[in-house]
């Protein structure tokens, strides 16, 4: 077996495959330190290479050093404790420029990963976390796009997330992305006002989501197959550039967009679910309030979701179909 160290995991995004495959120990300063481990003759080969190599970082290590890195005592950048807590450092100005940082089958033994800046730039892709239970980001307020890679905040496929918690966060230049974290209850995003993409999917006791002060959605707003979720609550919400998709959410009751302007053109599904007649009148109403929505395409039927209130001429339903619409219903 093989061991080596990347004195900086991002830089090898311009130099080879490998950013993805070392495991990040230590964040600070604006890079990602991060150790792997390879038996795979092709793997030595490019890496033993890029040892040669003094600009690109990457280094020959022990296998008690490997050890030592994933399993610190203490240390700059991170702390673990009795907890089982794993903490990402910000610099002294309080701005985590990450590019990448890849988090994939992780952190054996951490239950909380918490991020001190208050601003990243680049993205985290947090996976397979077995042990997590708790993201925090106490601080943060805004995750930008640097380098052509999107503000992206990705946790997924980590059976025993409960938490995720941002109460600062208000501005996300790419993509909030929560997908296949089976016991997920908390998602706090209160401040978040602006975002390109959202998604919530497969989290499956996830119980409601309110995004209280969330105006924009600069491209698809998501949210799916989460059947215990009985609200969705985006109260301030004006703009969504282009889908919103929330179906399959078979406990779906309420529904509440009492500011939405839908634009024209847009897909807006909503389809089995368990929509109540006020939720299912109540996104007719919003598209009917823009008289330029003149086109595209609302789905409403299936699972219980309630059949509007009226389908009668002069009713939202038949004023949308006489605008070119295509809606259906129960």
């Amino acid at each position: 077996m093989n061991y080596y160290k990347s004195t900086n995991i991002a830089s090898l995004a311009l130099r080879s495959s490998f950013e993805k495959i070392f495991k990040p120990y230590r964040v600070f300063g604006g890079t990602t330190e991060g150790v792997y481990k390879t038996d795979t003759e092709a793997e030595i080969t490019v890496l033993d290479g890029l040892v040669e190599d003094p600009a690109s970082g990457v280094s020959s290590i022990s296998e008690s050093e490997y050890q030592a890195a994933l399993h610190p005592s203490t240390g700059d950048g991170q702390s673990e404790s009795g907890g089982g807590e794993f903490s990402i450092e910000a610099e002294p100005s309080n701005i985590l420029p990450l590019y990448k940082l890849y988090f994939i089958d992780p952190l054996t033994g951490t239950t909380k990963l918490t991020f001190t800046a208050s601003s990243i730039d680049g993205s985290v892709d947090l996976e397979q976390a077995v042990d997590l239970q708790e993201v925090d980001a106490p601080n943060l307020t805004e995750l930008h796009a640097t380098y052509g890679v999107n503000g992206e905040f990705l946790v997924a496929l980590c059976p025993s997330l409960a938490t995720i918690n941002m109460p600062k966060l208000a501005t996300v230049g790419g993509r909030l992305h929560f997908e296949q974290n089976p016991v997920l209850l908390t998602a706090n995003f209160p401040k978040l006002a602006s975002i390109d993409f959202f998604d919530l999917d497969t989290c499956l006791i996830f119980p409601s989501l309110s995004l209280p002060l969330l105006e924009t959605v600069g491209g698809i707003f998501e949210c799916y197959a989460n059947p215990e979720m009985t609200v969705l609550d985006l109260p301030s919400l004006v703009s969504v550039g282009a889908a919103m998709t929330c179906y399959d959410n078979s406990s779906l009751t309420t529904v509440n967009l009492p500011v939405w302007v839908p634009l024209n053109g847009a897909e807006i599904h909503f389809h089995n679910g368990a929509l109540s007649v006020e939720s299912v009148d109540g996104i007719l109403a919003r598209c009917v309030a823009n008289p330029d929505f003149v086109s595209g395409t609302i789905t409403l039927q299936g699972g219980t979701n309630s059949a509007p209130s009226s389908v009668a001429p002069g009713s939202d339903y038949d004023v949308l179909i006489d605008r070119g619409v295509t809606v259906t219903v129960n």
